[in-house]
């Protein structure tokens, strides 16, 4: 377990700053800091299904199985930012 951390604490400015940039070309700077937690959770995961017995290299497995996690997530995140539906208070109140 303390391997798992020691990766998660080496790669997580990575991570986020992958989520930054993303965020900036993409022009959804106002998801910003939820993207940054999405990429702090994909890179948890990732490092959750690095086996040793299976793969040589773990920060070159976590690097590729995060960015397989977080364009998943990034794609929600842009699907909801192109079909959002501009609700006014008196919409909710009814």
């Amino acid at each position: 377990m303390r391997n798992h951390e020691q990766l998660y604490e080496r790669l997580e400015p990575w991570a986020v700053d992958v989520a930054r940039r993303v965020a900036g070309r993409c022009c959804i700077r106002r998801w910003a800091d939820d993207l940054e937690q999405e990429a702090r959770v994909a890179l948890w995961q990732a490092i959750q299904v690095y086996d040793p017995a299976r793969h040589d290299d773990a920060e070159r497995f976590v690097r590729w199985k995060f960015q397989l996690l977080f364009k998943t997530a990034l794609k929600r995140y842009v699907q909801w930012d192109n079909h959002e539906i501009q609700l006014g208070w008196s919409e909710l109140e009814q």
